[in-house]
């Protein structure tokens, strides 16, 4: 069976078929054109066919494009406010802007802004803009957020940590004040914890023999 590509360049490149508009204005009906014109016809027909369904695929995929564009430039403006992010895209990555555009930022808002010449500027919602610009700038801030989120992972931790030491230090000094004390060789023991009396150090120093 023949792929639809094939058929296609056959057609296309069919003397036949590209002169057949002018031959059915000029030439008179007789056998051998009409079944020239039946086969022509029927590869026309096959053509529209082969459009419509293409054209309904192309309609889903868009509206699918569509919702994708929305749905990613939502994430990614969550992510941007959560960390307090600004990104500067390369006016190179961006086709569109690279004749014209003097700086690209996204903002921790989501929209991109392009500047220009002579203090003209240009802000809108990333997802306003084409896909294939959207694609562009995600494209490129990708690679930049796995940084500033490993960074922001790292500053996190050792904020926990600090955290965990203080909370650890604290429960302790709760529990001098909230559980009963009892003293056994100068060292008070809280629970099952012991902690040194510094009252009672202080009077064995002060107890303990001259010349030692």
């Amino acid at each position: 069976m023949e792929s639809p590509k094939n058929a296609e360049a056959q057609i296309t490149n069919d003397d036949s078929y590209l002169s057949f508009p002018s031959r059915l204005q000029n030439e008179e009906s007789n056998e051998e054109f009409e079944r020239t014109k039946a086969e022509i016809e029927k590869r026309f027909n096959e053509l529209l066919t082969t459009i419509s369904e293409e054209t309904i695929q192309l309609s889903e995929f868009l509206l699918e494009e569509k919702k994708l564009v929305r749905e990613l430039c939502m994430f990614l403006r969550q992510i941007l406010k959560r960390l307090n992010m600004t990104f500067n895209i390369p006016v190179k990555a961006i086709p569109e802007f690279q004749s014209t555009a003097k700086k690209i930022v996204l903002n921790k808002e989501g929209h991109l802004i392009v500047m220009y010449e002579k203090e003209k500027v240009n802000s809108r919602a990333l997802e306003d803009y084409p896909p294939e610009i959207v694609l562009a700038v995600i494209w490129n801030v990708v690679p930049e957020l796995e940084k500033s989120i490993k960074a922001y992972r790292r500053k996190i931790s050792e904020r926990v940590s600090i955290f965990e030491r203080i909370k650890k230090e604290l429960k302790n000094i709760g529990q001098i004040f909230s559980s009963p004390e009892r003293e056994r060789n100068g060292v008070i023991v809280v629970g099952n914890e012991e902690l040194k009396n510094p009252i009672s150090e202080s009077k064995q120093e002060n107890t303990a023999p001259e010349g030692t």
